[in-house]
């Protein structure tokens, strides 16, 4: 029960953002929306349990990542797997003015990356915690903003494509300049 409720509250938050509906998380899950606030308590609670979920499965997915091509990393990116879809819950609940530091106050994925940036980056830490900001800004931009960007600048949907996972990659392990600063 607990993970129907947190894949139908996930498509809620997807559709929704924060004017998700209990009920219709509920309905979806095929359960009555009691047992939504007996399990969860505060639509909040459920909330912060879809985001911890999706942050777990995006570090878990982002782990891998090196290990694949460059199509294969643009799939993590781009695609409808666990981190375009954290990324678009996250964006859509703070432009809804949501605390979402405040529902998601542990960041798995964010930390990996930065780890990596440590370990593969040969960058001083606050360099490497600012890289990734900038790579993850980067991420949240195109989740959000295909469409308007693609059509702003006249880019082929395959040519952006194809350079993303080397431009976030390059912001993460060394930053907008691509500087290599030790210490």
């Amino acid at each position: 029960m607990t993970e129907a409720l947190l894949d139908a509250a996930e498509v809620e938050l997807l559709r929704h953002g924060a004017d998700a509906s209990v009920r219709r998380i509920a309905a979806a899950a095929g359960v009555n929306h009691g047992l939504v606030h007996r399990h969860f308590g505060a639509k909040a609670n459920l909330v912060a349990a879809v985001l911890a979920r999706l942050a777990r499965q995006a570090a878990a997915q982002l782990d891998g990542a090196s290990e694949l091509d460059g199509a294969s990393q643009l799939d993590l990116l781009v695609a409808d797997g666990p981190v375009a879809r954290h990324l678009r819950i996250v964006a859509r609940l703070l432009l809804d003015g949501e605390d979402v530091g405040a529902l998601q106050p542990d960041h798995p994925a964010i930390a990996a990356l930065v780890g990596r940036a440590l370990r593969d980056g040969d960058v001083a830490p606050e360099r490497a915690r600012a890289s990734v900001a900038q790579a993850v800004a980067l991420l949240f931009g195109w989740q959000l903003f295909e469409p308007f960007l693609l059509d702003a600048t006249g880019a082929s949907l395959e040519g952006a494509r194809a350079d993303l996972p080397r431009a976030v990659a390059a912001l993460a392990l060394r930053g907008p300049r691509g500087d290599r600063v030790t210490g």
